[in-house]
């Protein structure tokens, strides 16, 4: 999201990005200052980019606007865009390895030391929410702020929208990178409880898969359940999926689930990120609370009336449409303009 807000900016904006990682990916920034950042743990990344970034007063001196995207840095900033709302995310045990979890614990420690510290009126002019729900989580830790949202964009382009077939039988996806956090474990268990026993799930990710393999075996789900690794690109999975599904205990945006709708899959998912936007009154899917059986019930539906589940695709597709990446760059672009008219 930051590379592709940074490159599709108008010739008016002169950028300087100080960044840990992914500067080679931005065509036009006028300079880059890189950031030296050890690659793990996550906690070290985060304290590592805090003390060694350049100082808003350093950096602020010639004028213009500091916006940071994600990380956060000394001294605050004019806009701070949050992906991520450390004081609201939760780290689940799950099927997960201690140390990652452990790892994860301490990361969510340090973070949310260092956005109370940043979330002030006078370190942080704004703050800008990347969807409803993210904004939500703000208001109630931090009420004092001035809190905007823009939701991230998805360009159109990658992810055309593909008929699926109404005949074939159901295949369902999810594309994480935690597989304990995301619910892989209650969605494996969720088909044993599916009356068609033709529903497939895939799982897109490099999350630690032994543990789930192990659980697929144990339930006798070899023939239903796979793991592809990460991927490169995830579109052709998109368009071979019928439903995308979200099974997260916390989701700040869900760029995936924007990304599957587009293609025309219909979304199921808990009630987290830009979910119920893309859903709506299930006109584009629908929303269930996480448990196994509520996820089953709606798979057994929607397996039994394969035309709905294309109309709720076609349907998803279209709200997918609010989120386009154009939409993104102009809304930050005009945020710029307000902000810089009132610094003069």
């Amino acid at each position: 999201m930051n590379a592709a807000l940074l490159n599709g900016l108008s010739e008016g904006f002169r950028t300087h990005v100080i960044a840990g990682e992914g500067l080679t990916e931005l065509r036009d920034a006028y300079e880059q200052i890189p950031v030296a950042l050890v690659a793990k743990p996550a906690f070290a990344r985060i304290v590592g980019f805090y003390f060694r970034s350049p100082s808003k007063t350093k950096l602020m001196k010639s004028g213009g606007l500091l916006h940071t995207c994600g990380a956060i840095n000394r001294g605050g900033a004019d806009i701070a865009t949050v992906h991520l709302c450390q004081a609201a995310a939760q780290v689940v045990r799950g099927e997960n390895r201690l140390w990652r979890y452990g790892n994860a614990k301490i990361a969510r420690i340090v973070g949310r030391f260092v956005e109370r510290r940043n979330f002030t009126p006078s370190r942080t002019g704004l703050l800008v929410a990347v969807s409803d729900s993210v904004a939500d989580q703000l208001h109630a830790h931090y009420p004092d702020m001035d809190v905007r949202v823009i939701p991230n964009g998805v360009d159109e382009l990658k992810f055309p929208f593909a008929e699926r077939s109404g005949i074939s039988p159901l295949r369902v996806l999810m594309v994480t990178g935690d597989f304990a956090l995301k619910g892989v474990g209650g969605a494996i268990r969720a088909l044993t409880m599916v009356s068609d026993e033709t529903v497939t799930l895939t799982v897109v990710g490099k999350g630690d898969v032994t543990p789930y393999l192990h659980l697929v075996e144990s339930l006798g789900l070899r023939d239903r359940v796979f793991f592809t690794g990460a991927l490169d690109d995830v579109g052709p999975m998109y368009v071979e999926s019928d439903v995308v599904l979200c099974n997260s205990t916390y989701e700040s945006f869900g760029l995936f689930l924007v990304e599957a709708a587009l293609t025309g899959c219909a979304v199921l998912s808990t009630d987290v990120g830009v979910a119920r936007r893309l859903i709506g009154n299930e006109e584009g899917g629908a929303l269930f609370d996480g448990s196994a059986s509520q996820l089953a019930r709606w798979l057994t539906s929607w397996s039994n009336d394969r035309e709905h589940v294309r109309t709720l695709g076609k349907q998803a597709s279209q709200r997918a449409r609010e989120f386009s990446l154009t939409r993104m760059i102009a809304s930050y672009e005009d945020l710029y303009r307000e902000l810089l008219t009132g610094h003069r």
